[in-house]
């Protein structure tokens, strides 16, 4: 009992001079999608500036049965289109959380994602969770009527699935006529210029092995040419020898002579 009204006292002091939680909701990027191809995305900023309060809440969207939606949240819940995500928290202002759509169509056109995020701030109280209802009142039950909503309901563009490259918006959000394409490189030109790049290769490994092979070429020649400039010095010295020994020779013979006459 005394807990209770401790409680009833602490939720009286709390309504004083306190606002709603201030909570916003911002679209981010917005990626495109190809029928058939590839998911299209939304991508959001949720803000809590509310210094005083924790938010709970959840993503509920209600699209058309022509696509299919989830997000990072969780895993999507229901039937068709409809997804619901688990209960998620926020911390005190000022704080962010990112939240990623994910849209899958099998044609092409501009779909509206139909989302709502709800939410509730809250506090918590000797371990327990207070709610702060619309009417800045506090109750400790989280019923369904005191979650307000913010809507989350951007289009998202798909593009015909015979697009060929990648597809983005310009800005934060864009329409299927306004989706930017940027064509891939078709494969008969990507081959073409793979094998201009081979061939420039082939051809400057080529003069690298002839220029090699004239620098090996000319240093043997001078090689060459300087062992036969030193062998011909080398056999002129030779000869050179052998005059001074017949010479020498020579005029032993006649010194023998005239000794012997």
């Amino acid at each position: 009992m005394n807990k209770r009204l401790i409680l009833i006292f602490l939720m009286g002091i709390l309504i004083m001079n306190i606002a709603y939680a201030d909570i916003s909701a911002q679209i981010k990027r917005t990626n495109p999608g190809i029928a058939q191809v590839k998911p299209a995305e939304l991508i959001y900023d949720i803000v809590n500036t509310d210094m005083n309060h924790k938010i709970e809440g959840f993503i509920l969207c209600k699209s058309p049965d022509d696509i299919k939606i989830s997000s990072t949240m969780g895993f999507a819940s229901g039937s068709g289109s409809q997804y619901v995500s688990p209960i998620f928290v926020m911390d005190e202002g000022p704080s962010q959380r990112a939240v990623y759509f994910t849209i899958e169509s099998d044609y092409e056109g501009d779909y509206s994602t139909d989302c709502t995020f709800k939410y509730v701030p809250y506090k918590e109280v000797n371990g327990e969770k207070i709610y702060q209802k619309m009417n800045l009142q506090y109750t400790t039950e989280r019923t369904d009527d005191i979650f307000s909503e913010i809507r989350l309901d951007k289009t998202v563009p798909f593009v015909a699935s015979d697009v060929e490259g990648d597809v983005y918006c310009k800005g934060t959000h864009c329409s299927k006529d306004n989706v930017i394409i940027k064509k891939a490189l078709q494969t008969s030109t990507a081959v073409f210029w793979i094998i201009i790049g081979l061939l420039v290769i082939s051809a400057l490994i080529l003069a690298i092995i002839l220029m090699k092979k004239k620098i090996t070429t000319e240093k043997e020649m001078h090689k060459s040419i300087g062992e036969q400039k030193q062998a011909a010095i080398e056999e002129e010295k030779t000869r050179n020898e052998q005059e001074k020994e017949i010479k020498k020779a020579s005029k032993k013979q006649k010194s023998d002579n005239n000794y012997i006459g």
